[in-house]
């Protein structure tokens, strides 16, 4: 028959028996057991692993050099074989098990059982005085334990606590990179772009050209042909610049030498200058001057101007250093308004570092009752932050707290004691006042160190001493007739009051 050889590791005990002998498929299954096996198998493990074997249908035997496990294979009735190389040719005395497992027939003794599972116990420790020296052992600890835990101490301080305050003269500068305790912090620059319109009546007169000049020119035939005068012919005077007028209507000059005609003519641009004496327009525009002469026999007359209002150069300055001032104020208080909380602006140093665009309505030279102008500019201020005049007024505070105190809040209160001031250096300079609460100094876990174990009355007369209160310490003691201190600081718990 098939024998399903297990070869057992020092470390296996009945569990990891038990799995590995639920992969066998065989009708014996042959547990080879190490020299030194670690574990202490006794009739309950090998029972246990008998039924095992039952179970699956399967007979067990096993391959052992332990007399002490021999004998107790012997007495379950398993096959026991010095090798595993004779137990798969020698045949197995004890039948295999049928597919279902078997009932047992004898009764196990679980109190035998029981007597060879429990280890003997020593003799020393049967004896009266050890038993006596382990029960006082015990209850000294459990008194120990108990001291440790069970007293715990509540010490109520109410700390005096006093205003201090102090006047720090401060120099801000945009070469300072950090706040120094000296009183020197960062001037910091902000910029807005800011755009305004602004609108001024003009002081100014100009004469612009109302109505045109008219009169009459005469043309005079130079050929024996007849020629065609349109209307539009330019004719002008000879000077600089030239004053150009130009016929109204057609007209046919007739042949001959010497023949003349005469036709109405009206100035190109309105105005005085069109006024000119007889025999001023004598020059003709153009291809026809070649056989036709022109004069006017006549001056001309109609051109005139009329007044209109118009910015001169004093209404453009006026209008921008009326409208720079109001950007420099707006400027104020635009980099005002965007600060933080706390921030403080130097308002000697707002200024219009940058035009960007400047653009006046109407244009230079035209008229108009009124100029308007609208500025662009990028203006900068410098300021403190917050944090450093903070950071700073704490410095100070510190560097003059009184001994033995400590700040009762973080930060402090600041307040300005004047305009800031700026030099020709760009050393802006003004005054803080500053104040914040300080109380007594109390190291709550140092203190509570100091006091483990020590006496109550001890504790009271040294916390009166040691700080400066306000009304006299309490320690309340639980269970309130300890007299000790406790001895762990977990124990201790330090309040303080108002």
């Amino acid at each position: 028959m098939k024998t399903h050889v297990i070869q057992l590791e020092p470390h296996d005990d009945v569990i990891s028996i038990r799995d590995k002998m639920s992969w066998a498929k065989t009708g014996r299954i042959l547990l080879v057991f190490p020299p030194r096996l670690r574990s202490r198998f006794l009739t309950l493990d090998l029972r246990l692993l008998q039924r095992q074997a039952e179970g699956l249908g399967a007979q067990l035997a096993v391959v052992t050099r332990s007399p002490l496990l021999k004998t107790t294979a012997l007495k379950l009735g398993l096959p026991v074989f010095p090798t595993a190389t004779i137990a798969q040719r020698s045949p197995w005395e004890t039948a295999a098990s049928p597919q279902a497992p078997r009932r047992r027939q004898e009764r196990l003794d679980l109190r035998a059982l029981r007597r060879e599972l429990r280890q003997p116990e020593a003799a020393w420790r049967l004896r009266p005085a050890v038993r006596l020296g382990f029960f006082s052992a015990a209850v000294l600890g459990l008194f120990f334990v108990l001291a440790l835990l069970l007293p715990s101490a509540t010490i109520v301080l109410v700390p005096v606590t006093q205003e201090q305050s102090l006047s720090v003269p401060v120099t801000a500068s945009t070469d300072v990179e950090s706040v120094r305790v000296t009183g020197s912090l960062p001037a910091r620059l902000v910029s807005v772009t800011l755009q305004r319109s602004g609108t001024t009546a003009v002081s100014g007169t100009l004469d612009l050209p109302a109505t045109k000049a008219g009169g009459r020119v005469r043309f005079e035939n130079l050929t024996t042909e007849l020629v065609g005068i349109p209307a539009g012919t330019v004719v002008r005077t000879t000077g600089s610049p030239a004053v150009r007028f130009a016929t109204t209507e057609d007209i046919v000059l007739e042949a001959g030498l010497g023949e003349t005609v005469e036709v109405a003519v009206e100035a190109l641009e309105p105005g005085s200058a069109g006024n000119l004496p007889a025999g001023s327009l004598v020059a003709i525009e153009g291809g026809l001057g070649a056989g036709v002469t022109a004069s006017n026999p006549q001056p001309t007359t109609g051109g005139s101007e009329l007044p209109a209002p118009v910015q001169t150069a004093g209404d453009r300055l006026r209008l921008r250093a009326s409208l720079t001032a109001e950007l420099e104020q707006a400027c104020r208080d635009e980099i005002g308004a965007g600060l933080a909380a706390g921030d403080l602006l130097f308002p000697d140093t707002a200024e219009l570092a940058q035009q960007l665009s400047e653009s006046f309505f109407p244009a230079e030279g035209q008229a108009g009752e009124s100029l308007s102008l609208t500025l662009q500019v990028r203006c900068q201020a410098r300021y403190a932050a917050a944090a450093d005049v903070q950071s700073l007024a704490v410095q100070a505070l510190d560097a003059t707290l009184p001994s033995g105190f400590e700040a009762a809040a973080a930060g402090a209160d600041v307040t300005g004691a004047g305009e800031p001031a700026t030099d020709d250096d760009g050393v802006t300079r003004f005054e803080i006042r500053v104040r914040r609460t300080v109380r007594t100094a109390i190291d709550t876990a140092r203190l509570a160190r100091s006091l483990l174990g020590r006496p109550v009355r001890e504790v009271k007369a040294r916390l009166a001493a040691e700080f400066a209160l306000q009304q006299a310490p309490q320690v309340q003691m639980q269970p309130s007739f300890w007299p000790w201190m406790p001895v762990v600081t977990f124990r201790i718990r330090i309040v303080e009051g108002e």
